[in-house]
């Protein structure tokens, strides 16, 4: 007579969840239609998920970075738009990029356990628990490695913002500090790298940062270049559009790192970007009447 099956521990799976029960030491009875995963697709799938936690998907948010390379154009005197400024321009925006992979990849191995219970990222690898400790590891450490001998290549300033970049990383996720546990701690180290994205605040959220752009923007331009008056419409017509996504069901304001979707927007923001840092290396002489305080006379 055969023993019970529960008794023998037999499990009958197929497909993914095969590699997880033998890892378990059970036995195993291949299901019908079930797939014996070859050692080449584990490895090729086990690249995948280390990749996968790097995130290079979210790559695309550092663009944001863009406006302050155009402003530092206006702060610089005799600034030119050379290929070794647009080549400086592009390693930076690796380093960044670097750095950022860099926290995503211990904060998904950290939040895994708890990732394994949320209805969308119950499927990251960490939650599914198939990420070895040490090799997440080297991963973050070869990330950090390359973000700061890349940033070091740069300038000594550029190096400490990416110094603090993966410092804000490291106390955000993990112990005895991580930020994320602790109730408003969470709340202002999150704002320091990101905007509230939420849905219901979205609104409240965009607005309040449109009028801090239009305040600062008006005293940039008064004090360095007033030029500048002429992106006023391109930045209004960006913030409009970005309001019009976020009101979507479902959009990338929720999701930015989905944002090169917006094809639209994707290509306003860049003309956006050229066009002021253009004003900032040609001048307009004849604008610069509009910061004159007799500009406006009491009769």
């Amino acid at each position: 007579m055969q023993p019970p099956r529960l008794l023998q521990q037999e499990v009958r799976v197929s497909g993914t969840s095969a590699n997880r029960i033998r890892d378990l030491g059970l036995p195993l009875i291949e299901g019908p239609g079930s797939k014996t995963t070859s050692p080449s697709e584990q490895w090729s799938r086990g690249v995948r998920d280390y990749i996968q936690i790097a995130r290079p998907d979210h790559w695309i948010k550092n663009v944001v970075v863009l406006p302050g390379f155009a402003a530092g154009f206006a702060l610089v005197p005799h600034a030119s738009l050379s290929a070794a400024t647009l080549a400086s321009l592009a390693v930076a925006l690796v380093a960044i990029c670097l750095s950022a992979s860099a926290n995503y990849t211990i904060n998904e191995y950290l939040d895994g356990q708890f990732d394994r219970h949320h209805p969308l990222k119950h499927t990251r690898p960490g939650a599914r628990g198939v990420l070895d400790g040490r090799l997440v590891g080297v991963e973050y450490a070869l990330l950090v490695a390359a973000a700061l001998l890349i940033a070091q290549r740069i300038d000594t300033p550029f190096l400490g913002c990416i110094l603090w970049l993966l410092l804000m990383g490291v106390v955000y996720n993990v112990r005895p500090l991580r930020a994320k546990d602790r109730p408003y701690l969470d709340v202002l180290t999150e704002s320091v790298n990101n905007p509230i994205r939420s849905e219901t605040s979205l609104l409240l959220s965009l607005f309040f940062f449109a009028i801090c752009s239009a305040f600062f923007a008006g005293v940039f331009l008064i004090k360095y270049r007033a030029s500048l008056v002429l992106t006023f419409p391109l930045f209004a017509a960006l913030f409009t559009w970005y309001l019009a996504i976020g009101l979507l069901r479902d959009s990338a304001a929720q999701q930015p790192e989905k944002l090169y979707r917006e094809t639209g927007l994707i290509v306003l923001s860049g003309f956006t970007f050229v066009f002021t840092v253009l004003l900032c290396v040609v001048d307009l002489p004849g604008l610069s009447a509009l910061t004159e305080t007799q500009l406006v006379r009491l009769f």
